[in-house]
């Protein structure tokens, strides 16, 4: 352990043994400002990794750029985890397999990008927002289920992804640009509803596969526009 991490923890020990959401979103902030110190993997790795097992220490999110860059193959995320932050697992090149727990209900930005492994995945129940980038360029992706409570899927989430067909729930509010474009294999989607807050530009752009969208709703001139985002 070097010299700047013993004295992180040192200066943060309190914070550190605390579970309330509270402390983690303070130490999240404290992470992320030694970052450019080079600090975040090492503190993950052992302070976080050697205590995942004790009752008492709940590790409330799995902290930004977590794993990224790592060879990882196979990962199962603790339960109990609330969020994958921003960039977790981002770059994780030979990741095959990820167990997401039912307590996850935010997936951040860039959280799986790149990780051009990654064929199938599924998603918690419990999920209510992938922002940005959450599965950018997985080229691998070939299938993945959107829970019923999901309410966003942001920009360019499932971006240049390997999907050959995708459901989206009738509870969706915010469907992002780019969310599903330049996806080469794309050929079914399924509207259950619309989304109610944003529908956003390109969604299905550059997806030549993909004739048609299914929709179980009447014409609306929101659903014209969906249309118009695909090629």
């Amino acid at each position: 352990m070097s010299p700047e991490l013993k004295n992180f923890i040192n200066e943060n020990i309190d914070l550190i043994n605390e579970n309330s959401e509270e402390s983690w979103e303070s130490l999240y902030s404290i992470l992320l400002a030694i970052n450019e110190a080079g600090l975040v993997g090492e503190f993950t790795k052992v302070v976080l990794d050697s205590r995942i097992n004790d009752p008492a220490f709940i590790l409330r999110f799995v902290p930004w750029g977590y794993l990224a860059q790592t060879e990882i193959i196979k990962y199962n995320i603790p339960y109990g985890v609330v969020k994958l932050n921003g960039s977790s697992f981002l770059e994780c090149a030979k990741l095959e397999s990820i167990s997401i727990p039912e307590t996850v209900a935010h997936i951040y930005m860039s959280a799986f990008e790149s990780c051009t492994r990654l064929k199938n995945v599924v998603l918690p129940e419990s999920l209510k927002k992938l922002y940005a980038y959450a599965f950018k360029n997985c080229r691998n992706l070939q299938s993945i289920n959107i829970p019923k409570k999901l309410i966003a899927i942001e920009t360019a989430t499932f971006y240049n992804s390997g999907l050959k067909s995708i459901v989206l729930p009738d509870f969706i509010e915010t469907l992002g640009d780019r969310a599903f474009s330049s996806c080469k294999l794309l050929e079914y989607v399924e509207l259950q509803g619309l989304p109610s807050n944003y529908i956003g530009e390109n969604i299905f752009t550059d997806c030549p596969r993909l004739e048609k969208i299914i929709c179980k709703f009447n014409y609306t001139p929101e659903l014209e526009k969906l249309r118009e985002n695909s090629d």
